[in-house]
């Protein structure tokens, strides 16, 4: 396993089959600045950090630290929940405490 954030972000974005092209376009970012970031001749700064982690839907202490935070399902959770509808939501937090009562 990749031990450093420059592989856990290459990592991330070839599991979400996100092509470099992309992620550089959608964030603004040379794709020659992307390759560097991944290929660890440039380290990200944490204004990079923080946009990638939003788009790879990871918290930013996983690509920083090479783990998840106590939260960090929590966050993850949180994130993907952004583009959901309310009607989802709530559907989403119905479950969540029907889960909870089985316990």
């Amino acid at each position: 396993m990749n031990s450093n954030v420059n592989d856990r972000l290459k990592d991330a974005r070839e599991y979400l089959g996100l092509t470099i092209e992309i992620v550089s376009n959608f964030l603004d970012i040379s794709i020659e600045k992307l390759m560097s970031i991944e290929n660890g001749k440039e380290r990200p700064d944490i204004d990079e950090i923080h946009m990638l982690s939003k788009l790879y839907k990871h918290p930013e202490s996983y690509f920083l630290e090479g783990v998840y935070s106590e939260n960090g399902d929590v966050e993850l959770l949180a994130r993907a929940s952004d583009d959901l509808s309310e009607k989802d939501r709530e559907s989403i937090l119905r479950f969540s405490k029907i889960l909870s009562e089985m316990k």
